[in-house]
């Protein structure tokens, strides 16, 4: 619970929200008092001009990863908000220092901040070292937050690291709902299993896998009743479900400067036919991504307990997707997902739990 004198509309969550004009805004990573835990928030102000919504995300896996980070002990990663604030290091006792502000530190941050450099050579603590820099911004980071890892790493590492952020955020987006849990990667590998079927080259797997990762984040700005509803939801109840896809849109829009995260989200509910939503897109005017994710996507619900269906088994699975070839899925992307299921799981229950 919060202290006696927390003051929500104090919070830096909250003056960002207001501040960004009914956008969604990612807050600069901060150590959060309580817990002792580096977070990030991410928030939106509501219709009513004065509420805020935030979701918080601890960054305790990224610390995780900075801390196994080992080089036959002849380097060290850590990862710094724009302010300087360590997020993560190697050294947990590092966490929470700001190295703009650490005389020992100060001249290789000035090379990241103000130069921009991805490498270079520095003096630390009276040795002479290599830094590897990788800089994640983002649109709607650039102003609030530009995240950097300065780390004495090879790139296969930085890319382990890129990859962990985004399990962490499917994490938390599969938290939403307590029936669901994993949902969000085995839709990525169904995803990225069909991207290979159809002879996409090894980086468009990898990128279909992460754009599949996120597909459902638009489901944090769902309540949390009508998510684990264990009764048939209403009309105005499946409506407001239905905003989780363009919900999403708009909180990946600016995450990168490739729009192909927002693009699945947004569309991965589209039908074939023309008949599903958000904007009613028919064929191949659905992106194809967008299909490659709506095939998994729908396998993985049949094939997992949910709040408002019962598990169906590997037949029945099977029949519904031949009976949604050309109305819901696409027949080509549809064809390859049942050759997975006779392929690939022929020997394993149709089902997760």
């Amino acid at each position: 619970m919060p202290d006696e004198d927390y003051v929500a509309k104090e919070r830096e969550w909250y003056t960002a929200a207001m501040e960004a004009d009914g956008e969604c805004v990612i807050v600069p990573p901060y150590l959060d008092a309580q817990t002792n835990t580096i977070m990030i928030s991410v928030a939106k102000r509501l219709y009513d001009g004065e509420s805020v919504i935030s979701y918080d995300i601890a960054l305790n896996k990224i610390q995780e990863l900075t801390e196994s980070i080992s080089l036959n002990d002849q380097g060290y990663g850590f990862v710094c908000d724009q302010e300087g604030l360590v997020v993560a290091h190697s050294n947990i006792l590092e966490k929470g220092k700001n190295y703009l502000k650490e005389s020992g530190m100060h001249d290789m941050m000035e090379k990241v901040y103000v130069q921009g450099k991805s490498s270079f050579s520095v003096e630390i603590q009276g040795e002479e070292c290599t830094a590897f820099v990788v800089i994640f911004c983002t649109k709607a980071l650039r102003k609030a937050s530009q995240n950097v890892a300065a780390l004495n790493e090879s790139r296969r590492q930085l890319d382990k690291l890129n990859e962990t952020i985004l399990q962490i955020l499917a994490k938390a987006i599969d938290a939403k709902d307590k029936y669901t849990k994993g949902h969000s990667v085995r839709v990525a590998e169904y995803s990225r299993e069909i991207a290979k079927r159809m002879g996409k080259s090894a980086e468009e797997q990898k990128q279909i896998y992460n754009v599949a990762l996120l597909h459902d984040v638009g489901k944090i700005r769902i309540p949390n009743d009508i998510i684990n509803k264990p009764a048939k939801l209403t009309d105005e109840e499946y409506e407001l479900i239905k905003l989780h896809s363009v919900a999403g849109y708009h909180i990946l829009k600016d995450i990168s400067d490739n729009q192909i995260l927002a693009i699945g989200a947004k569309y991965h509910h589209e039908r074939y036919n023309g008949k599903g939503y958000p904007n009613g897109l028919a064929g191949d005017n659905i992106p194809e991504y967008a299909r490659i994710i709506g095939v998994a996507d729908a396998y993985d619900a049949m094939t997992s307990k949910r709040s408002y269906s019962d598990i169906r088994l590997q037949e029945k699975v099977k029949q519904e997707i031949e009976n949604g070839m050309g109305s819901q899925f696409d027949p080509e992307i549809a064809k390859i997902m049942l050759q997975m299921i006779e392929e690939i799981f022929k020997d394993e229950p149709m089902y997760h739990y």
